[in-house]
């Protein structure tokens, strides 16, 4: 982006437990107000990936809630950057509560039902 004087919009991965990529929850803050700091990036958006939202309620519930909690810090600090995002196809179907404006539908855009938990009873609709 420097080398040819662009700004380059950039999505914040927080890791809240798929343990694959992303920044860890309490470095967070302090790496998006980095960023902010750069001539040539822009934090555009904020997002986590659910481990297993098809078969792990409660982990899912774990990883919205930390993925939350950071949500409602940055907005405390009046840096929340414009797109906010969690949910895959699975965590759409089984974690709604994390629905912010932007989704990441995969399977369902073929319209695959996510295998797992409440299956059966999505299929009966």
């Amino acid at each position: 982006a420097a080398k040819r004087g662009k700004r380059v919009l950039v999505h914040v991965k927080v890791d809240t437990g798929m343990g694959r990529l992303g920044v860890a929850p309490d470095k967070a803050e302090e790496l998006i107000a980095n960023v902010t700091t750069l001539e040539h990036l822009s934090v555009d958006g904020l997002y986590t990936h659910y481990s297993s939202a098809e078969e792990d309620r409660d982990f899912s519930a774990t990883q919205r809630e930390r993925f939350e909690s950071i949500v409602l810090k940055l907005r405390r600090k009046n840096f929340l950057p414009p797109q906010i995002h969690a949910n895959n196809s699975a965590a759409l179907l089984h974690e709604p509560r994390s629905i912010y404006n932007v989704i990441r539908p995969g399977l369902l855009v073929y319209g695959i039902v996510p295998p797992g938990i409440g299956r059966a009873k999505l299929l009966l609709y």
